[in-house]
């Protein structure tokens, strides 16, 4: 049968920004394995993220393309049947997107601030969602008695109510990207940043709240169709607004991780003002402050693998010859060659820590 135009321009809209999702992808993998080679747990979680997205928004182009967005009288039985049944595969796979693409952004805050109250705040939010996301799977997967009832109207059965399950998800999720963006709050007020430096960092962390606002719009979108009677035109919405607040989520949660690509090809975006913070990081670094230390002396230590506890959460590593790097909770970067300051999304997050200590004389 003949897919009805608007339909059509929903199929692109989901292909766009699935598209755009893959290319921020990209650019982070390529940024954290290659650039930074520093890639962690958050990696896979964004990559698995984009896996059950890129299937979401390929289960939505089949609903599509069987006449999702046409007027439920205007299908047969069997037609309405081919659309049922990839949309009750699609939702469990929209749910588990969300979720991973959420404990992405988690586990690198984890990474970022190791402070044992934030770091126990972080997994209870994890296991809260995790139980939620298994209590929405379920839910709606088995909505139906008999399961099959829900996309074969042909045989005998009953669902219960769906607004329980729409009404009590998007509500969830939203509150869960206000969560995700006041937790690390705390921690970034606390740090000794200047506070036009301090107001970046937390304009930074809140890029996941585009994604929240995409939530909020899908709203108006669930409630249509919760009292619709034509579903299967009511339903294209859904599905749109549905794709998109998936694929901006990964685009938000890849935004952060960015940085060192953008200093790689297009240096001159975030050179601004570099110049006068790197006059001013001579001899100490906001957030800690360094006690006197010999390059030469560190060389012929003996490293121990520890993390380095000076102020906030700091290590020193020694790369080579001539230069010193101190990393922090939030990442900050001495050269002492170029005396150079760089914050948190230079490679966004702490690698292992090589303490060297000095020998007893």
């Amino acid at each position: 049968m003949p897919v009805v135009p608007r339909a059509i321009v929903g199929a692109e809209v989901c292909i766009a920004f699935t598209t755009i999702a893959s290319f921020f992808l990209a650019a982070r993998l390529y940024t954290r394995y290659f650039l930074v080679k520093n890639p962690g747990r958050e990696e896979l979680a964004i990559l698995f993220a984009w896996v059950f997205s890129v299937i979401h928004t390929s289960l939505v182009c089949v609903q599509i393309w069987r006449g999702l967005g046409d007027d439920v009288w205007n299908l047969s039985g069997v037609q309405q049947e081919h659309i049922y049944l990839p949309f009750w595969v699609s939702v469990p796979m929209y749910s588990i997107a969300l979720f991973l693409t959420k404990v992405s952004i988690l586990l690198l805050y984890l990474r970022l601030f190791p402070h044992p109250r934030f770091v126990k705040a972080c997994w209870i939010t994890i296991v809260v969602m995790g139980a939620f996301l298994f209590w929405t799977i379920f839910g709606f997967m088995f909505m139906c008695t008999p399961v099959n009832y829900f996309w074969n109207r042909s045989i005998e059965g009953h669902c219960f109510n769906s607004k329980w399950v729409y009404f009590t998800n998007a509500p969830f999720n939203i509150v869960t990207d206000f969560v995700l963006f006041g937790l690390p709050l705390p921690v970034l007020w606390e740090l000794q940043l200047p506070p036009r430096q301090k107001t970046g960092l937390i304009i930074l962390f809140g890029i996941g709240l585009v994604g929240c606002l995409t939530s909020i719009l899908r709203l108006r979108s669930l409630y249509i169709l919760s009292i619709s009677t034509n579903i299967t035109h009511d339903n294209l919405e859904i599905a749109i607004w549905s794709v998109v607040e998936v694929n901006v989520g990964i685009c938000c949660a890849c935004g952060p991780t960015l940085k060192p690509l953008i200093n790689a090809f297009v240096p001159q975006l975030l050179s601004k003002g570099r110049s006068k913070t790197s006059k001013r990081a001579r001899r100490t670094t906001y957030g800690i402050n360094l006690p006197s230390f010999d390059v030469n002396v560190a060389k012929n230590s003996q490293p121990t693998e520890s993390f380095a506890k000076f102020d906030k959460y700091s290590e020193i590593q020694i790369p080579e010859a001539g230069k010193v790097r101190v990393t922090t909770a939030i990442r900050q970067e001495v050269d002492t060659d170029e005396e150079r300051l760089f914050t948190v999304a230079e490679d966004a997050g702490i690698a292992k820590a090589v303490h060297y200590r000095q020998k007893e004389m």
